[in-house]
């Protein structure tokens, strides 16, 4: 996994192979085995999946000295971002355990130099991790916050306009619900000319994507303030907890150590690639402009993979922090040893 995290194309470029070599050697696969970091002395049965949100933020352009004439899209997408990374109904639950709440990897407005003009357009990205939720759902549940925040803004302005200067009267603002619209409403409102979809290949995904959002918000005329909610690569599918040879000798070698087997790696692994037990292929391509375009997934691979993931790795503090550090007498000392049986069991209950 030479970039995890990034675009995977080490795992991505495994996974054909690996079902190849299935096939050409007659093997029985008894799982994967991931030894990836780990907050506490526990192992997991299953992997979370990942969806990267990008919102796209439209405003009403105005001037610094003039804030209460327009719409500030750097506001609005920060506003966005407050509201989305502290709401529960964007953390999934797993059997009455509550996830990882959302997390926002980028944030930043489109100018392409200093002025003192409001901004136009911003961008989010919105890490969104699910036990299961489906796709469109998640993005609903993520569109009534947008829809809040900008709803929010509005009002907040509103009465501060009122108090900064008395005696105005603003104008009421249009209906709001219909100015968040998810990539497949702004499809079919721009109508998809093709033209717009012609130069992007030789772009990141992530730019590609954001060029053809731009784009087709300005062919489909849609006014500020408007928000335009999609998906960005990567994307992680999720796998529940199975019960094949490798979870039961995980279960069984671990039990006596006293190591608990919990439901789902609560962090994003390359080791999603392995299976693909999710909704449909399409679900993706409704709601990302890249997929099948600067990005693609090898799913029929990895559905005939189809392999359970356990993992047991070390255990540490500060993950992508200052001071990352592991125990070093479990990841050097008792780990090897517990990787040897785990594996030992797992292979002997798949023996002829």
């Amino acid at each position: 996994c030479p970039d995890e995290e990034h675009a995977s194309a080490g795992m991505l470029a495994a996974v054909g192979e690996l079902a190849r070599l299935r096939e050409s050697e007659g093997l029985e696969l008894a799982g994967a085995l991931n030894l990836d970091y780990a907050s506490e002395p526990v192992a997991h049965a299953g992997v979370m999946g990942k969806a990267l949100a990008g919102i796209y933020v439209i405003g009403r352009p105005t001037h610094a000295g003039t804030p209460f004439e327009g719409v500030d899209a750097a506001q609005l997408a920060a506003a966005i971002v407050s509201r989305a990374t502290a709401s529960r109904n964007l953390v999934d639950q797993w059997q009455g355990v509550a996830g990882v709440p959302p997390v926002a990897l980028r944030l930043r407005d489109l100018k392409a130099g200093y002025n003192v003009q409001t901004a136009v357009e911003a961008e989010v990205e919105l890490n969104l991790l699910a036990f299961a939720r489906p796709l469109a759902e998640t993005l609903e549940a993520l569109r009534a916050e947008a829809l809040a925040a900008l709803e929010d803004l509005v009002r907040a302005m509103r009465e501060l306009r009122a108090w900064v200067e008395p005696g105005h009267t603003a104008p009421g603002e249009p209906e709001l619900r219909s100015r968040v619209l998810l990539w497949p409403e702004l499809v079919a409102r721009a109508g998809e000319p093709g033209e717009l979809f012609d130069a992007e290949g030789r772009l990141d995904p992530r730019a590609a994507s954001l060029m053809r959002v731009r784009k087709l918000a300005r062919a489909a005329r849609l006014a500020g303030p408007a928000v335009v909610i999609y998906l960005l690569p990567p994307f992680h599918p999720h796998a529940a907890p199975g019960d094949g040879p490798l979870v039961r000798a995980a279960r069984r070698v671990l039990a006596g150590e006293g190591i608990e087997v919990r439901p789902f790696y609560p962090y994003i692994t390359d080791a999603s690639y392995v299976a693909w037990r999710g909704e449909p292929p399409e679900a993706l391509a409704t709601f990302m402009p890249s997929y099948g375009q600067e990005y693609r997934l090898p799913i029929e691979a990895m559905r005939a993979l189809d392999l359970d993931v356990v993992n047991l790795g070390p255990w540490g503090r500060d993950a992508h922090g200052l001071f990352e550090r592991v125990r070093a007498d479990w990841a050097f000392g008792k780990l090897p040893g517990v990787l040897a049986e785990v594996v030992k069991a797992a292979l002997t209950s798949t023996a002829p």
